[in-house]
């Protein structure tokens, strides 16, 4: 990659991430914070950018290098900070980023920081709730890594419709857990008692927990399932 994408790049991620600080939306009348819709938290007053802090977003790109993935799925792209993360180690493994947004006016953002970036050749993001994404998804063309970031109230079944269009030994990143788990408290049993799967929680930022699909058994159990409950 030459200078000039890196300059462009790291200067559209500095100002998306000051920029994802500021912005909030208000809530239309038809939205259920407690079924999660847009994302939305029971507490919630306002609908915001949401977006992960830097450090994570560097681990993402990280963590799609070393596992080398190169189909890419993004759960809650909002305005585009993490997915351009993604898209970089997409890039740099000749892989392909799709994200899901459904809120118009962030998916209208995250499209004009997705060019800003120059990551738009590596990304597609799609304007469909999560579930009919999942549904839809072709069979044949597997998925190497997933970001979740979105309605925390649903994602005991975001992770039953993944893991049967996940390769073998790919990575599932979910984000909030570590401030967030009163809201996946059935996503967080679902993680302690499936089979197939292996998880580990880093305690960085706002809690991310790595779900690898994995063939034998699953040796992770409540007893050693720690994270801090606590609101970062």
């Amino acid at each position: 990659m030459d200078k000039s994408f890196i300059q462009a790049f790291l200067k559209t991620s500095s100002g998306l991430n000051d920029l994802g600080k500021k912005l909030t939306w208000e809530i239309p009348a038809s939205a259920d914070k407690h079924k999660g819709d847009l994302g939305l938290l029971p507490e919630d007053i306002n609908i915001g950018a949401w977006q992960v802090p830097t450090s994570t977003a560097q681990l993402l790109r990280f963590l799609i290098l070393i596992t080398k993935s190169k189909t890419i799925l993004e759960l809650g792209t909002s305005i585009g900070f993490s997915t351009i993360w993604l898209a970089l180690g997409a890039k740099e493994n000749g892989g392909h980023v799709y994200g899901t947004e459904i809120f118009p006016e962030k998916a209208k953002l995250a499209k004009k920081h997705f060019e800003e970036a120059g990551v738009s050749d590596q990304v597609t993001l799609l304007e469909e709730d999560i579930l009919d994404v999942l549904k839809n998804w072709k069979n044949e063309q597997k998925i190497d890594f997933v970001f979740m970031d979105a309605d925390k109230q649903r994602y005991d079944q975001y992770l039953e419709k993944l893991l049967p269009i996940m390769n073998d030994n790919a990575l599932i990143a979910v984000d909030n857990v570590g401030n967030y788990p009163e809201h996946m408290q059935p996503f967080l049993e679902k993680c302690t008692s499936m089979e197939g799967i292996t998880v580990h929680f880093l305690n960085i930022d706002f809690g991310v927990l790595l779900i690898l699909k994995n063939p034998n058994a699953n040796i992770f159990n409540k007893d050693n399932f720690i994270y801090n409950a606590q609101r970062i």
